[in-house]
């Protein structure tokens, strides 16, 4: 290759990747998701942060009294200051344990949960990922422990050294931290919102994937792949041996029916070449305008699609000149706009004519997520074919009978892969199944740590104010309203984080575009649903410090001079 080639090359969109990454279809692949989950984890992480600050900070308002007896017997504050940090890195240090263990035990079950690779003959590749944990891994997960720590930890210390030595011996009630906390619980209520918000999107993008029309007949058909040419079979013994094992499949019981093609489909890759209408010249910008399939004439019945022009293909139509060709709706659309294309004539860019003798209903080729491409089915042979077949009852019952079938006409002939059409479907969504999964995984555990954020903080906030609850009750205040009291103070509160999540999911969600299928990242649905759920389950959070207050004697509160 010379180096004006390579220069041509980059200058159409050639990509150059350093070898020091490696070449990862992997990565590829699932690269972004992958990005968005780490995202997602951070985001998690934080919450978790905020929600023991909150914590933290309404312990240190509970130990007022033996701070201050520290400080009156000459502790410094940044001896305590020293102390909070050192509480707060033992927590840091007992979470970071627990989490690299779970680490440990659950990367092999998401390695095992990956969706399955393929290269570009669309054969299927061992997944070999080395995921124990190494040095870096374990440096890594020291630093953000460190890290963690202090920012928990830093600011209940800090309010912790600020008591006032008077006010503590002078019995008074302090209501500092009272704003900070509340803030902390926005906070904790805005990540869960976001959180949810894109998991329902990922997941709204995963049901509309996967329960979208494919065009063929997903629930009674079985692949079998086969590559005769591999154990040294000629391209005629090939062809000869297909044709046989068709005939015997066909009279199997509860086959339907049975056919060949030369690339199955749903499995990221297919043949591309480039065809135009007979009298236009192929230019550079037409480069592979079209996906192609060799198959046999059952092939269109046997996947359930539908011949909406012209006619199928019969055997009658092998040999002949010019060459017979279907074509999918989207191809008639494309280069025949408003007209009949069955008997028009195309070329490609080795000048073979091609006539169309019908159309069929557009169909998946590569992938769910494929848009529509221009496609044509031409008759032939080659070394390798996919046999689908099409059953009357459940697919998977026919599989032992087929294999037998094969062994009885080369014992020495296995199948390469043996799929339902169901499982290849499932296979090409799986990364987006894995990203909504994980993403509701960790949306759930969001709304997890902001309900035990906001009981944490009512319930210290009621006993707080048990004095004044009961002085309120007293002069005649009923149980209903102090339970009201208490659910409009964390209303205010859920309503700002509630606000605040789903405008930062506005904005945030146009750069998960690229994994939304069939969904806005502005989806009402998406955002409603994750809205309401953190409404719910404040509601929950708020419902029992709610009742507690309501229960309060004010007889007992009164005579309480510290509770």
């Amino acid at each position: 290759i010379t180096p004006d080639r390579v220069q041509s090359e980059l200058a159409r969109g050639l990509q150059v990747e350093s070898l020091e990454r490696g070449v990862s279809i992997l990565r590829d692949r699932v690269g972004l998701a992958l990005q968005l989950l780490a995202g997602s984890a951070a985001l998690l992480l934080l919450l978790m942060c905020s929600n023991v600050a909150g914590l933290l900070l309404a312990r240190s308002a509970a130990r007022r009294e033996e701070i201050a007896v520290r400080l009156a017997l000459g502790a410094t504050r940044a001896r305590l200051v020293r102390q909070m940090l050192a509480e707060s890195a033992l927590l840091a240090g007992l979470g970071a344990a627990g989490g690299w263990l779970v680490a440990v035990a659950s990367m092999p079950v998401l390695v095992r949960a990956l969706p399955p690779m393929r290269d570009r003959a669309t054969t299927q590749l061992a997944l070999s990922l080395d995921v124990a944990p190494d040095t870096r891994v374990l440096l890594f997960a020291i630093g953000v422990s460190i890290a963690t720590a202090l920012l928990f930890g830093l600011a209940p210390a800090l309010a912790a050294s600020r008591v006032s030595l008077d006010s503590v011996l002078r019995g008074a009630r302090s209501s500092r931290g009272g704003h900070s906390r509340a803030a902390l619980v926005g906070f904790q209520v805005a990540l869960c919102t976001l959180l949810l918000a894109g998991a329902g999107l990922l997941v709204r993008s995963f049901q509309q994937l996967h329960g979208m029309d494919a065009g063929f007949d997903r629930d009674h058909v079985v692949t079998f792949t086969a590559s005769p040419g591999l154990s040294g079979y000629s391209l005629e013994q090939c062809d000869k041996l297909r044709r046989a094992l068709l005939d015997r499949v066909r009279a199997l019981p509860g086959v339907a029916s049975a056919a060949s093609a030369s690339r199955a489909v749903m499995r990221g890759s297919g043949v591309k070449t480039t065809v135009l209408p007979e009298g236009q010249t192929i230019t550079e910008a037409d480069s592979l305008n079209t996906s192609l399939n060799t198959v046999s004439p059952e092939y269109f019945d046997t996947m359930g699609m539908r011949i909406l022009a012209g006619r199928g293909f019969q055997d009658s139509d092998r040999g002949a000149k010019p060459a017979r060709v279907l074509v999918n709706q989207t191809f008639a659309q494309q280069f025949f706009p408003g007209i009949d294309p069955v008997g028009r004539l195309l070329g490609n860019s080795i000048q073979t004519k091609f006539e169309i003798i019908g159309v069929v209903n557009d169909a998946k080729y590569r992938s769910l997520r494929e848009p529509m491409t221009p496609t044509y089915y031409n008759l032939g042979s080659d070394d390798f074919f996919v046999l689908c077949v099409r059953t009357r009852m459940r697919p998977e019952t026919i599989i032992q009978p087929v294999r037998r079938e094969l062994a009885a006409l080369d014992p020495a002939l296995p199948f390469l892969e043996i799929h339902t059409l169901a499982e290849e479907v499932d296979a090409s969504a799986a990364s987006e199944r894995l990203t909504a999964t994980l993403a509701s995984l960790f949306g759930l555990l969001a709304a997890m740590l902001a309900a035990v954020g906001i009981y944490g903080l009512l319930s210290y906030a009621v006993a707080q104010r048990r004095r004044e609850i009961g002085i309120r009750m007293a002069l005649g205040a009923r149980p209903g309203d102090i339970a009201r009291m208490i659910g409009r103070q964390a209303l205010a509160m859920v309503l700002v984080g509630v606000a605040a999540g789903l405008a930062a999911a506005w904005e945030a969600a146009p750069a998960i575009r690229s994994l939304l299928y069939g969904v806005t990242p502005s989806d009402g649905m998406s955002l409603g649903t994750a809205a309401a759920f953190v409404l719910l389950v404040s509601a929950l959070a708020t419902a029992i410090p709610a009742g507690r207050a309501a229960r309060v004697e004010p007889a007992s509160a009164l005579r309480d001079e510290h509770n």
